[in-house]
């Protein structure tokens, strides 16, 4: 099969004259079907390899441990007393207590 242009796809999809190319427009929808099960499928198996999911849990971890260092920074004694604008990036950055709480859960 022939890939089209954007541009002739989309004078297939809104042309006038739908009766003429009904074939062409069932040929094209058909294809892009197609096209799409394909592209979930393969997208399906990489999702569910060991690969993948150990390469999210190491993000996962590499991530957490970078937010906890920083969180412990932003929140020094230091960070505290020299600048009130680092304290309030702190509030919002952990408005809910969650970031505290994954922290400390970690140490223990």
């Amino acid at each position: 099969l022939q890939e089209k242009t954007r541009l002739e796809r989309s004078k297939l999809r809104y042309s006038e004259k739908k009766s003429k190319n009904g074939e062409q427009e069932l040929e094209f929808r058909a294809n892009r079907e197609e096209s799409t099960r394909r592209c979930s499928d393969r997208i399906l198996r990489e999702l569910s390899t060991e690969t993948y999911r150990h390469m999210i849990t190491r993000f996962d971890e590499v991530f957490s441990a970078h937010l906890a260092e920083f969180m412990k920074n932003l929140n020094s004694d230091f960070g505290q007393k020299s600048n009130a604008h680092l304290t309030n990036l702190s509030m919002q950055l952990d408005y809910n207590g969650f970031v505290t709480s994954s922290i400390h859960e970690k140490e223990y």
